[in-house]
């Protein structure tokens, strides 16, 4: 008996170990949506304390006013039927801090395999500022994409083995090639032979993470003639630090040479 007393307490000092160092919220409630556990994670995300919440009706505490019926007539159906449409499912829903704001939270709902009445164990956690994140990077690619379409210079993005993974559209009436023609071809092979070694060290430069600035540099156009090219290579670093591609900004200077 005394062995069995000990491997329980051992396993109850595992488990609030694990509950008290989680990241994510983890709140366990009963059938009828009172507070059972709430972690440090929760107390920090939802601005209560452990011994605040201990008790109280889950729904009066996290869940936004106009969604608390829907909440309750949940949980009913889950209690009554083992069944739930938020269980065992990853969701996005709106949820209340103490101070009345709203955050947005990533939810998983488990039911815990207890002897006795049900119980359930919510882990959740605040993707408000990853969504935003995300809303803003979507507007950052759309008005990049804006200015790159629409401007007259020509705008290369260019792997570091040199050959070609984006071409502005400006290029087509600057050079004579369709965007798909460059796309997967070596920069090398439209640059003058006599240029090669001025544009080798623009995009060491840029390699090195500086500005690599380049002039009277020839690109051939697709009918055969060549073009005078102004303009930079700058190194484009990936999120280790590292320069993972090459952006190419240049203006046609041709017709300023004649």
């Amino acid at each position: 008996m005394t062995g069995l007393i000990t491997e329980t307490s051992e396993a109850a000092a595992r488990h609030r170990a694990i509950v008290e160092a989680a990241l994510d919220c983890i709140v366990t409630i009963d059938g009828e949506g009172r507070v059972l556990e709430f972690n440090p994670a929760a107390e920090e995300t939802f601005g209560y304390t452990r011994a605040e919440v201990l008790g109280q009706p889950i729904s009066e505490l996290i869940v936004p006013p106009r969604l608390r019926a829907q909440h309750s007539a949940s949980l009913a159906r889950c209690v009554a039927t083992g069944e739930g449409s938020l269980l065992g499912r990853r969701v996005e829903m709106p949820g209340l801090r103490a101070d009345g704001t709203e955050i947005l939270l990533e939810l998983a709902i488990t039911q815990v395999d207890v002897p006795g009445p049900p119980v359930f164990t919510a882990y959740l956690r605040d993707i408000s500022d990853l969504r935003r994140a995300e809303v803003e990077l979507r507007r950052s690619q759309q008005l990049y994409q804006l200015v790159v379409e629409g401007s007259k210079d020509l705008i290369g993005l260019v792997g570091i083995d040199g050959r070609v993974i984006f071409a502005s559209p400006s290029l087509e009436p600057k050079l004579g090639y369709a965007q798909h023609e460059l796309v997967g071809a070596a920069l090398a092979s439209i640059v003058h032979p006599d240029d090669l070694d001025s544009m080798a060290s623009a995009w060491s430069e840029a390699l090195a993470g500086r500005r690599g600035a380049f002039s009277d540099i020839r690109l051939r156009h697709a009918n055969g003639s060549w073009r005078y090219l102004d303009g930079a290579a700058t190194g484009v670093g990936s999120p280790d630090g590292y320069v993972a591609t090459v952006m190419v900004v240049a203006h046609d200077v041709t017709d300023e040479r004649d």
